[in-house]
């Protein structure tokens, strides 16, 4: 088989690729050297055309008079001429780049190279004779300080691989270096990548017999020329490993017998400092993965937590494992959007808009909450949820969360005001807020960390924002919450009972409190006192007396509620005895279907 090799000198770019019977076309761009299927007419820029024939290799040129090809003969470079018919091994030279035309050898005619044992017999010692004098001190010196250069390098740059090809040729001293990579999903002893070349004499060859890579496939171990090949050339391969511990690539060095190489062949301690090479590659390779791993983790941590936290969570990953703490949640809905989008896109917002909205809330809300140092634990339908007080310690969480709650409405202010026109009225948003103890930990998987909580105290805290939809004011927080706030500084907060109340799901009855930041009573429809004592007539089932007090309530407020929970229960009253009526001392609202 026909192989064909590019190298540039100035660039150490290399290219190999088998030439297909009809011949191949190499084509100059910006990038270098690219293969085209034949024929070159009409090609626009320099190309050079390589055919095999019976009277042998073909070379054609385009006609540039900045474009000169010369053949490259032992005896020096000569002109290319249009009539010329070229034997094997074809060597061309245009500008800086070298270009090789070559037969691949048969694996059978290959001479074996020499395995390299951790320490060579005393016999092959003595038998190397002239080839065991080893290198000067200030060679080796120069040599291992070059080692701990590559070593610093990261494999993510691309001085690595060049660098280690470089090696290979100064100080050891071989004419040609390359760095191989072994594709792990190819069978057999195909897939072969050259990753970097440093090829000091090209005019003595510069194209890689891939054959002789294959037997370190089985051996996965450093092969070595202590004589030279038929060619005048000594090889050394070292193999490369991967994270886990699979041949990954190899360490080619090659030298050529020419007038300036006294070594001739490979000494056991030049193989070893290729093995050396390999070694430093191996480990580059392996501290690559785990610094890619730990930067995926990394990422997935910041997609989940702020940087700050995120940055905890690396240093103590324990942080991640399952535990009961207290914990202050916060659910926040948009109200009636889903019902709003379905209608507006009928009408014309479209889904791309209904969905840019969307993103701008989720993103506002967002804010509020990292801004107040919580977790988004995820994004629901038409709002989020988030916790305080998980991973991290925060003795003030209740008070976080519940600024959280005010500035969520702040936040949907402008907004609102932007779509006014295309939605036809104002964006209406219900937070609930409520504190208790929760599982808390990653319930997610290596790909995606899902850090959050899971319990009563969840439910109980969404049951709490849902109710905001029925009473019709929000933020609502529960009594823990409430209770927690008295003890955690937040007297600047002012809080309102508005009722005792079943919520869906939940045994006990909870106490719901309006949250709000000053003594502000447009939520409740009326003043607080007289609210507090409408209240109380009602749950003394004092119907008449809180009737009276609610004539005046106004609609869509806490009053206005408020007022039908005591008509509706006149209403039961009416026509049953004394005897059957229940005991309404205490009485306690239904929102389970709400």
């Amino acid at each position: 088989m026909l192989q064909l090799a590019i190298y540039d000198t100035d660039s150490h770019r290399f290219q190999q690729a088998p030439l297909a019977p009809r011949g191949v076309v190499l084509l100059m761009s910006g990038e270098g050297w690219r293969l085209v299927d034949p024929p070159a007419d009409g090609l626009k820029g320099p190309w050079i055309e390589l055919r095999s024939t019976d009277e042998g290799v073909r070379c054609r040129v385009s006609a540039d008079p900045l474009f000169t090809t010369e053949v490259v003969t032992p005896t020096g470079p000569r002109a290319l001429v249009p009539t010329d018919r070229l034997t094997l091994p074809v060597r061309l030279a245009c500008g800086t780049t070298h270009i090789e035309l070559i037969e691949a050898p048969p694996a059978e005619e290959l001479k074996p190279l020499m395995t390299l044992e951790r320490r060579a017999s005393q016999r092959e010692e003595r038998s190397a004779g002239p080839l065991g004098n080893g290198p000067a001190p200030a060679t080796l010196t120069r040599w291992f300080e070059a080692v701990a250069t590559l070593s610093r390098w990261s494999v993510g740059s691309g001085e690595f691989w060049q660098g280690a090809a470089s090696l290979v040729i100064d100080p050891l001293g071989f004419d040609a270096a390359y760095v191989v990579e072994r594709d792990p999903a190819t069978d057999g002893h195909d897939g072969w990548r050259v990753l970097a070349a440093n090829i000091t004499r090209p005019e003595l060859g510069i194209g890689l017999e891939l054959s002789r890579l294959n037997a370190v496939i089985d051996t996965a171990t450093t092969q070595f020329d202590n004589a030279l090949q038929h060619d005048g050339s000594a090889w050394a391969i070292a193999p490369w490993r991967d994270e886990q511990g699979s041949l990954a690539g190899v360490i080619v060095g090659v030298r050529k017998r020419h007038e300036a190489n006294a070594r001739g062949a490979v000494r056991h301690l030049e193989a070893n400092l290729v093995r050396l090479v390999a070694d430093v590659v191996t480990s580059g390779v392996v501290r690559h993965a785990h610094e890619r791993r730990a930067a995926r983790r990394q990422t997935l941590l910041e997609l989940a937590f702020s940087p700050q936290v995120a940055q905890q969570i690396e240093s103590d990953e324990r942080l991640l494992d399952g535990a009961r703490r207290e914990v202050s949640v916060l659910f926040a809905d948009l109200r009636d959007f889903s019902r709003r989008f379905h209608h507006q896109t009928a009408a014309g917002l479209g889904p791309v808009a209904a969905y840019k909205l969307l993103s701008e809330v989720m993103d506002a809300l967002s804010e509020v909450v990292v801004a107040r140092g919580g977790h988004l634990i995820d994004y629901y339908g038409d709002g989020l949820a988030a916790l305080w007080n998980a991973p991290l310690d925060q003795s003030d969480h209740v008070v976080r969360a519940c600024e959280a709650a005010l500035a969520c409405a702040e936040a949907l202010e402008p907004i609102s005001t932007e779509w006014l026109d295309r939605l036809g009225g104002p964006l209406g948003l219900g937070v609930g807020v409520h504190t208790g103890s929760a599982l808390v930990g990653n319930v997610g998987s290596r790909w995606r960390i899902k850090y959050g909580a899971r319990g009563e105290t969840m439910n109980l805290a969404s049951r709490v924002e849902r109710a905001t939809k029925t009473i019709g004011v929000s933020p609502i927080v529960s009594a823990a919450t409430v209770q927690r706030l008295a003890a955690s500084g937040g007297d600047h907060f002012h809080t309102q009972r508005l009722c005792r109340a079943h919520l869906a799901g939940i045994e006990q009855a909870t106490d719901l409190y309006l949250l709000t930041s000053e003594a502000d009573s447009s939520q409740l429809g009326m003043t607080a006192s007289v609210y507090a004592a409408a209240l109380a007539a009602f749950e003394a089932d004092q119907l008449e007396k809180a009737s009276r007090l609610l004539r005046d309530a106004v609609q869509n407020t806490a009053a206005g509620f408020l007022a039908r929970c005591v008509e509706r229960s006149r209403n039961e009253r009416q026509g049953r005895r004394v005897a059957d009526r229940p005991d309404a001392v205490g009485a306690i609202i239904s929102l389970v279907e709400a």
